[in-house]
């Protein structure tokens, strides 16, 4: 089933503070496809499986894959069903964990005790010393204040040297596409995620890719001169560890009720009914 694969560069990236576990990961796979139909794919439940690409880069990757069925998007309150085909791929590359996924929601949270977000600078100034030229940004205004735009999306063949920094010094990047040369590159920051417009790959050259992709983050530093336009999130422990004393916390809770007036959230209380 691993040597069929055939994967868009679209992945998760986390930093692997320790190595995932066999139960974590069965865990994990039981919990996300308890909603499947049948059996699993055939050859497609593998759990911490040595692999080495013809490059010589070595990682451990474990795989499932099963059915489900769910109503069309586009229908409410039918017996109609479609077949979906779900997966999930981890691959541990020594320091570094990279998901791939399809019909299975963040997964990333079963394995909270064994990895950790890179830090925010890192991420986003990813291929920054390469002169990247940006061709579109979607941002958040630091603001929650109902009289001012919320978020906006730019675009334009390079947006360098042409978005206003008074604008920009007030807003967080949310998701932004940018050139390194031929190649381009998405970054969503809030999902650690990057995807290469690219081909297709097979899992041995996605291997080769995520490794790459990895040790860039790793050595990246804070050399775009783009997003340093931009704010910045920062720790509330750092603030408090500057000797600072924190006097009110100010909540964005649009998309929140964006969420639960189309039906998409429900809140709960601590006991688990409804709130």
């Amino acid at each position: 089933m691993i040597n069929d694969l055939s994967l868009s560069k679209n992945v998760q990236f986390y930093e692997l503070n320790k190595a995932l576990t066999v139960k974590s990961i069965e865990d994990t796979f039981r919990e996300i496809s308890k909603e499947r139909v049948g059996n699993y794919l055939k050859n497609s439940y593998l759990v911490r499986k040595k692999y080495t690409t013809a490059t010589g880069n070595k990682v451990i990757y474990s795989f499932v894959s099963y059915k489900i069925e769910a109503e069309p998007s586009f229908l409410s309150g039918t017996k109609v069903k479609e077949q979906k085909y779900a997966y999930l791929l981890l691959i541990e590359c020594n320091d570094a964990l990279a998901i791939l996924k399809k019909y299975v929601d963040s997964p990333e949270k079963h394995f909270s005790s064994f990895i950790g977000e890179y830090d925010y600078e890192k991420f986003c100034h990813f291929h920054g010393n390469k002169n990247p030229e940006y061709e579109r940004v979607t941002m958040k205004n630091m603001s929650i204040s109902n009289a001012v735009i919320r978020s906006r999306s730019l675009e334009a063949k390079s947006l360098n040297g042409i978005l206003s920094s008074n604008s920009s010094s007030r807003s967080i990047p949310s998701n932004f596409r940018m050139k390194v040369g031929e190649d381009s590159y998405t970054l969503t920051p809030s999902t650690s995620r990057v995807s290469h417009r690219d081909n297709k790959s097979s899992f041995d050259g996605l291997v080769d890719w995520v490794i790459e992709i990895k040790n860039e983050i790793k050595i990246t530093n804070n050399e775009s001169e783009f997003l340093r336009n931009f704010a910045s999130p920062i720790c509330l422990k750092d603030i408090i560890d500057l000797g600072h004393k924190v006097v009110a916390i100010l909540i964005d809770l649009s998309e929140v009720e964006t969420k639960l007036s189309n039906g998409s959230a429900v809140l709960s209380k601590a006991d688990g009914s409804p709130g």
